[in-house]
């Protein structure tokens, strides 16, 4: 829009994710962005009233908000013609939830839909109701499923729950572990190689053939974002050192990657991501 080009924003007291995400909405929105604060500044976006950005702002008056208005143009796709007093609430940790007046304009377009739907007798008429709250009540909404359809469902859903059957790991079907790395300098893979082709072990870099992920930590790469879903082991390359000492693989249990930080700030937890 042309009055995206007449803003400039920089922001103040945001840190980490929640600064890349305010900066990302910015960009998204297409207002120019800036790393500083100057006169030519239209927007202060403040995580809380204080710093030299802030009393600056306050001083060439510069409007100083929050993260909501930033939201609500993203929402809306306009630029609110009067910042209300929720613009300038600082220090408030709930700024990215989105509040149930912004849910009934999200899902006010559905009301239209239903209606339709409605009218052409595609729904159940004995099936449920609900409304949204501010809007005109809106009823039969669950579409019509025949019996027939539900008893096939339910019937491929017991099949699938109660299949014993497996796909084959690489390592079981060949009887060899198959191993891919990610987080290791090409010096440290290469030490690692000859001592692997001895052992009868396969060295890859398709995710989907690996048995063993062996990475030094937790990693936001392609190898182990796919890995942990198939392979059956991710161990540190102490793993690997210590094998070569005993001149056999030995048990991956106590060699099983932990990195607890990391795995706090992803909120994950790799023992049960691989039992998964």
């Amino acid at each position: 829009p042309e009055w995206c080009k007449k803003m400039s924003v920089t922001l103040t007291n945001y840190v980490g994710l929640e600064r890349d995400l305010v900066r990302d909405m910015i960009r998204i929105i297409g207002i120019p962005y800036t790393g500083h604060l100057s006169r030519t500044t239209t927007h202060l976006i403040c995580k809380r009233p204080d710093g030299r950005k802030y009393e600056k702002a306050l001083e060439w008056n510069i409007h100083t908000v929050n993260s909501v208005l930033i939201g609500d143009i993203i929402h809306s796709g306009e630029m609110p013609t009067v910042l209300v007093s929720k613009y300038t609430e600082f220090g408030k940790n709930d700024e990215f939830n989105a509040s149930c007046f912004e849910a009934i304009r999200l899902l006010k377009p559905w009301q239209k839909f239903i209606s339709e739907y409605t009218q052409k007798d595609l729904i159940d008429q004995e099936s449920c109701k609900f409304s949204f709250v501010g809007l005109q009540p809106v009823t039969q909404v669950c579409p019509r499923v025949s019996t027939d359809a539900q008893d096939e469902c339910h019937s491929r859903a017991k099949r699938i729950k109660h299949s014993n059957t497996k796909i084959p790991s690489s390592s079981k079907r060949t009887g060899r572990p198959c191993i891919m790395f990610t987080g290791l300098s090409p010096a440290a893979v290469k030490k690692f190689k000859p001592a692997l082709k001895s052992f009868g072990a396969t060295i890859t870099t398709d995710p989907q053939k690996c048995t063993h992920l062996v990475s030094p930590r937790v990693a936001r790469t392609v190898k182990f974002l796919c890995a942990i879903s198939v392979c059956q082991h991710i161990v540190t390359p102490d793993w690997l050192e210590e094998s070569i000492k005993q001149n056999t693989f030995v048990d991956e249990k106590p060699y099983t990657l932990k990195d607890e930080d990391t795995e706090k700030v992803f909120m994950m937890n790799i023992p049960l991501s691989l039992e998964r």
